[in-house]
């Protein structure tokens, strides 16, 4: 496995240099799990659609993430994911090759009551 840090600190994809320095501070780096690229884009696309659906700022800086990582993950069978944990609330969910080697996608974590009143 590639050191994650590193691997992010070379990807040009939003968010992916901010999880690369939380996690050189002292982040903490969940398990890392291979995953089946079908069940993970059907479930960002339900996300995708409803963040589409929200007014807020923060809301279309994760559709933009989100839209990025689908992109990428066409074509592709299965993936590695894990996240990265910072201080506070600070979270971003990671999704690499099955090698490990390249960052596919890395999405802010959320709280939805943030994006929405319901």
């Amino acid at each position: 496995m590639n050191d994650i840090a590193e691997v992010l600190s070379r990807s040009s994809l939003s968010s992916a240099q901010e999880s690369a320095e939380t996690l050189r501070a002292g982040g903490v780096l969940g398990a890392v799990r291979e995953n089946e690229v079908q069940g993970l884009l059907e479930i960002y696309r339900l996300r995708l659609d409803h963040l589409k659906s929200e007014s807020e700022p923060l809301a279309a800086t994760l559709a933009s993430e989100m839209v990025e990582m689908l992109e990428n993950l066409r074509g592709a069978t299965s993936v590695q994911t894990a996240y990265v944990e910072g201080p506070g609330a600070l979270l971003f969910y990671i999704f690499l090759t099955d090698s490990g080697s390249r960052v596919l996608g890395c999405c802010s974590g959320f709280d939805k009551r943030k994006l929405s009143d319901e």
